[in-house]
């Protein structure tokens, strides 16, 4: 019985021998191979990681004026990794200072992405609330009053679709741009400049570490990291200069339309303008769903920037390709008269097609056409032409295409084919539709921004200009990243001869009207518009010898093109006034 009792007693070491070895083992694999692991998930349950909002770049004109910047803000963020109850006191005292309800309280902490990430409750609070809850809640480690930036645009409305605005970033956005380290939450560009360089405008965030303890009191029992600080963003420096694009919108006034002066070499954007506005300050913090309503149904599309997103028959102004194909094809001679004199109406088949002049315009060559611009003369024009020619020409100026300008939302426009002309019509397609074709009628739509690139083309010689807003991007030390150029789309190929005769009849349009001390060519145009009034165009560029800048005017539901000659002269002669694009402007004429 001793003797058993000793292996026992023996055997009962072993095991104790074995499992303290294991116990020992287990430590040191712990320890050793886990501990750094094992230590951070240790100080992530007490100390929480609030992002140090990075300064996003600034906005500014070509003389520097501030377009958009950001002002001090503040967040109050809930640090606890447990969600809330609505019978918590502090939930309950806090919807009485926010002005909201318990229950949005704790819906905005459940919604948050991780319990190990804060929930903002409240974004760019006023100073009296941040007080009152500092007042109130300033030993509890539930809540943090975060420094934060709010998007500021000192301009309100004026240059809103070109600035565009900002607002959080959705899932969409998160799967398309997964290697630029966002996360929810983030703010990024949702329109305008603001959306396409929002790389260079973000920066990159900081890190603040926060102790939370268990009590919810703000003790230091923890030795926290250095914050990590914030990269500022870039600043983003533009063609467009800030009088100039308050000046176009005031020219627009309470119409919807849009103007746009560029640069005839280059493509630079010295304005584009769009009405009705929106003030993008108010996409800068919470915006309230009955908000989002109003501005989608309003029926005068603020948000549209009509001057890029929205197509428009060209009227008469595209008597300009109808005149190219014609020339370029040999199908009219320059002094040559049509057949059928201008007696306010033409007769094909058994439809009467009118022209704008009732009482009609004579016998006129191709300049004079334009000059007068005679439907009855395209009409004969575009049957010569014929639809195939159409297209070509209308490629060759890039219509039916985005110009490619550094906006989101450009569109294509549509061009004349017999493709379109068949799957509406069939085979048998009324002949008649080239008529309307040619005088910028029909299927025939373009966009402003269209315009101003075919008109830059006219003047500079035939070069498709790209069109830019961007000038130079600067890093947060001042240094240039980054440089736009001149950016050639294509070449129009159109002969100097066929390019003369169309600038003489252009530029007949301002010596019939009137004085032309700018030097001006330009077209006027009026388009009919099945959904109601008849839209004004009016495109130009001056002057024509040294060709500066191009401006296009449309008014939707206007008058004739003709009636706001007057406006295109005013923003030239503030162009000159003002030195855009610089002071070297020729005499003006006497």
């Amino acid at each position: 019985m001793i003797l058993i009792s000793k292996r026992r007693v023996t055997s009962l070491k072993i095991f104790i021998l074995i499992v303290f070895l294991i116990i020992i083992g287990r430590l040191i694999h712990l320890q050793i191979y886990h501990g750094k692991e094992y230590t951070l998930m240790a100080e992530s349950n007490r100390i929480r990681k609030v992002k140090i909002q990075a300064s996003r770049g600034k906005i500014l004109d070509r003389e520097g004026e501030v377009l958009a910047d950001e002002k001090p803000s503040y967040n109050l963020l809930y640090m606890l990794s447990q969600n809330a109850l609505i019978d918590d006191p502090i939930i309950r005292e806090l919807a009485n200072i926010l002005n909201i309800s318990e229950e949005e309280i704790v819906k905005r902490i459940k919604e948050r992405p991780s319990p190990f990430l804060p929930a903002t409750l409240a974004s760019d609070l006023p100073f009296n609330k941040v007080a009152e809850i500092s007042e109130r809640f300033g030993d509890t480690s539930a809540l943090y009053i975060q420094p934060s930036l709010v998007r500021h645009y000192p301009n309100d409305e004026v240059a809103c679709h070109i600035l565009g605005y900002i607002g959080e970033v959705d899932k969409e956005t998160l799967k398309k741009r997964r290697n630029e380290g966002l996360g929810l939450g983030d703010i990024v560009g949702k329109a305008g400049v603001e959306y396409t360089y929002d790389s260079y405008l973000r920066g990159k965030d900081g890190i603040r570490f926060i102790p939370i303890t268990p009590t919810e009191k703000k003790v230091k029992l923890y030795e926290t990291p250095p914050p990590i600080e914030p990269i500022p963003g870039c600043d983003i420096h533009l063609t467009i200069d800030l009088g100039l694009q308050r000046f176009c919108e005031e020219t627009i006034g309470d119409r919807r339309g849009a103007i746009i002066v560029m640069d005839a070499n280059d493509g630079s954007i010295y304005s584009l303008a769009s009405k009705p506005t929106f003030n993008p300050n108010i996409f800068s913090g919470y915006v309230p769903a009955d908000l989002w309503i109003t501005l989608a149904n309003d029926e005068s599309h603020p948000l549209l920037n009509r001057a890029i997103s929205a197509s428009y028959p060209p009227g008469s102004t595209f008597k300009l390709v109808t005149a190219s194909a014609a020339l370029e094809n040999g199908l009219v001679e320059p002094d040559e008269h049509m057949e059928v004199p201008c007696y306010g109406y033409f007769k094909f088949g058994n439809r009467i097609f009118h022209c704008w002049n009732p009482a009609g315009h004579g016998a006129l060559t191709i300049s004079e056409a334009i000059t007068w611009s005679c439907n009855v003369f395209f009409f004969q024009v575009g049957l010569r032409v014929g639809i195939e020619r159409l297209e070509e020409m209308s490629k060759r100026y890039h219509l039916g295409e985005k110009t490619g300008i550094d906006l989101p939302g450009e569109v294509d426009g549509l061009i004349p084919s017999i493709e379109r002309l068949k799957r509406k019509f069939g085979d048998n397609y009324p002949k008649g539709e080239i008529l309307n074709n040619s005088i910028g009628q029909g299927h025939v739509m373009v966009t402003p921004i269209q315009m101003a690139v075919l008109v830059s083309s006219l003047a500079n010689g035939g070069k498709l200009v790209k069109p830019h807003l961007i000038d130079y991007i600067t890093d947060p030390e001042g240094k240039i990243v980054y440089m736009a150029g001149r950016e050639i789309i294509s070449e129009t190929g159109i002969s100097e001869e066929t390019r003369k005769i169309i600038l003489d009849g252009m530029e007949g349009v301002l010596k019939r009207t009137g004085e032309n001390r700018h030097y001006m060519c330009g077209k006027t145009g009026s388009a009919e518009n099945p959904h109601g009034k008849t839209h004004s165009w009016f495109v130009s560029f001056c002057p024509r010898d040294n060709p500066r800048l191009v401006v296009v005017l449309l008014f939707e539901h206007g008058i004739h093109g003709e009636f706001y000659i007057h406006n295109v002269k005013q923003i030239i002669d503030y162009c000159r006034q003002n030195g855009i694009p610089d002071d070297h402007w020729p005499l003006e004429k006497e």
